[in-house]
């Protein structure tokens, strides 16, 4: 599990590390056909999500606590629309009161009251804020 920050910070690094032909040490998680988790709902949940489909993830789902409208992404709609028409799935209206990585598997489960995410053996990447929608 990785911030989003981290997330996107690494892959600006390894995007500039490419271009300027100089060698950098980056960090980068596999994504390639695998299902990804996002937790929030803000410009950098969302650009995770994003970058995440477009690093080759099979999935993603991005988890927030309020209304879609409630989002902090919601300020620039273009940007919730574009991830929509990309793939991201956002669960919106689920608050969580438990999220785990299950030690050993890689196993990346959201709860709260009356539903329940689970991410098995995959990549997961959460930012500060918290979202969701569906």
């Amino acid at each position: 599990m990785i911030s989003g920050i981290e997330f996107l910070r690494e892959v600006a690094r390894a995007n500039l590390a490419k271009t300027s032909g100089q060698p950098v040490k980056v960090e980068l998680p596999e994504l390639k056909g695998k299902r990804v988790g996002v937790v929030g709902g803000g410009d950098v949940a969302i650009d995770a999500a994003r970058t995440a489909l477009r690093m080759g993830a099979e999935e993603v789902h991005v988890m927030y606590r309020r209304s879609g409208d409630d989002m902090p992404a919601a300020h620039l709609p273009e940007e919730i629309e574009a991830a929509l028409h990309e793939g991201v799935h956002i669960h919106t209206s689920r608050t969580l009161s438990r999220c785990s990585v299950k030690a050993g598997s890689r196993a990346f489960v959201c709860s709260g009251s009356g539903w329940r995410i689970s991410i098995r053996r995959r990549a997961v990447a959460r930012s500060r804020s918290m979202k969701s929608t569906r």
